[in-house]
């Protein structure tokens, strides 16, 4: 048995043995609890599968705070204008001789205008092509008349094809509305009377394909050569595989690409080897190696700390969940600052830039034992100047929105059809959806810019 003082040192050593392990024993509840709740939120999930994609229940606003249909208070009026009297097609008189509910005679009688505009029924239009062919001798081959409305010269069995309206309507309605196939069947039947296939469908498109190829590769040019660029991807399915939709976004031109793989050697291909400008993306590692500017999304980083808050929710108190707070006010003051940029002088707004890097600097300085800031702190330490860039680069933006919102259009085609059987439909995917959306993004008249990459009118419609 030892002396007093060895008997109080042991002592000491064993309270502050176990206060350590009350602290360790109490992070291990919370990660416990943790764990549960989102192996509970899973289970629920599984069975909740008609809106995957909704909020869950804690994030969703009350229903006092849900926005009330319209515009804001305020906005001018907005209603639908009668037409000229040039644009009216036909006039109905509706006359009244008495009162519709006693018979009675009516007096000041009044006249009044109402306006209907609506879509007549249309019946598919044939059109016979009688053509002429003749045996050249100095070609020794046959040759047949055409005429350039003709989308193809067969004759028999395969003597009936589709206009260019037809094609360019299933286009229309396979990227703007993401419309099936078998839907477009059944539209076609019930509305125009006219008998076509899914697989029908799917070769009509090969000709719109083959109509904007050009165009799909002048949009690739394009990417290659912007300012500054938004990169995404998202799963994909293929053949029952695995493989990954990518976006390439700018102010102007949107190109789409379906690959099996995720690394960097497909976001290289979008943007070229020695990229000029300025790529925007999230923290996905196969962007690490390229070799051009980058900006990372802010707005990733939110959400990964929103995400941590939500679990501990309960911890105000919390160190860790203070350095979340300090780390989230500090990226939301650095994006309000370059919000206000325009409306501010270049010395004051320097001012407010290097002061937000300081807070960066401070915050860096510590050293969360909690393992998941401790995560955060790394990446913020990793990426610093790629997720400040748009502080002091023109070209940069502080997030990837656009890129995000880029590719819903084809999260949604997935969600309605599986993906695609093979690869050749990949590709025609890819091709139509970034036609599609650069005519849409440039402002153009779609129907009519299809109509006139079919007709051969305009080859690039960019």
């Amino acid at each position: 048995m030892g002396t007093l003082e060895e008997i109080l040192a042991q002592l000491k050593a064993q309270d502050s043995r176990l206060q350590e392990l009350e602290l360790e024993n109490g992070r291990l509840r919370d990660q416990v609890a943790d764990l549960k709740s989102q192996l509970e939120k899973v289970e629920r999930e599984g069975k909740q599968q008609a809106a995957p994609f909704r909020k869950p229940r804690d994030q969703r606003k009350p229903p006092e705070e849900h926005k009330t249909p319209g515009q804001k208070p305020g906005h001018p009026a907005s209603y639908k204008k009668p037409p000229a009297d040039d644009q009216v097609q036909q006039t109905r008189q509706v006359g009244i001789g008495c009162c519709p509910d006693c018979g009675g005679a009516l007096e000041g009688k009044q006249t009044h205008e109402h306006f209907v505009v609506d879509i007549p029924r249309i019946d598919p239009e044939w059109v016979r092509y009688q053509t002429e062919s003749g045996h050249c001798d100095n070609c020794n081959q046959r040759k047949s008349s055409h005429h350039p409305d003709m989308p193809s010269r067969a004759v028999g069995a395969a003597g009936v094809t589709f206009g260019h309206n037809l094609v360019a309507l299933a286009t229309l309605l396979r990227t703007q509305s993401g419309m099936t196939f078998r839907k477009m069947s059944r539209l076609f039947k019930d509305w125009f009377g006219i008998s076509i296939s899914p697989a029908g469908l799917q070769k009509a498109l090969a000709r719109a394909e083959n109509a904007f190829r050009p165009t799909y590769e002048q949009i690739a040019k394009n990417i290659k050569t912007s300012k500054k660029v938004h990169v995404d991807e998202t799963g994909w399915w293929l053949a029952a595989e695995s493989h990954w939709a990518w976006v390439a976004a700018t102010s102007t031109c949107t190109l789409y690409v379906i690959a099996k793989s995720r690394g960097h050697e497909v976001a290289e291909s979008l943007i070229g080897a020695n990229y000029p400008g300025c790529l925007h993306s999230d923290f996905l590692n196969s962007y690490y190696p390229l070799n051009c500017k980058k900006s990372k999304c802010v707005s990733h980083l939110l959400a990964t700390i929103d995400k941590l808050q939500r679990r501990r929710k309960t911890l105000d108190r919390d160190a860790r969940f203070h350095f979340l707070a300090r780390l989230k006010a500090l990226l939301q003051d650095a994006i309000g600052l370059w919000h206000a940029k325009p409306k501010m002088e270049s010395e004051p707004y320097q001012k407010q830039a290097d002061w937000i890097q300081s807070r960066v600097d401070e915050l860096l300085k510590r050293k969360p034992r909690d393992h998941d800031n401790l995560k955060l702190c790394r990446r913020i330490r990793k990426y610093r100047e790629e997720i400040f860039r748009f502080l002091y680069d023109p070209d940069a933006e502080p997030t990837n929105n656009l890129a995000e919102r880029e590719l819903r259009p084809l999260v949604i085609s997935r969600k309605l059809s599986g993906g695609n059987r093979s690869r050749r439909g990949a590709d025609r995917t890819a091709l139509l959806y970034s036609v599609y959306a650069a005519l849409h993004r440039q402002g153009q008249n779609i129907v009519n810019a299809f109509l006139d990459a079919l007709y051969g009118r305009r080859t690039i419609l960019i």
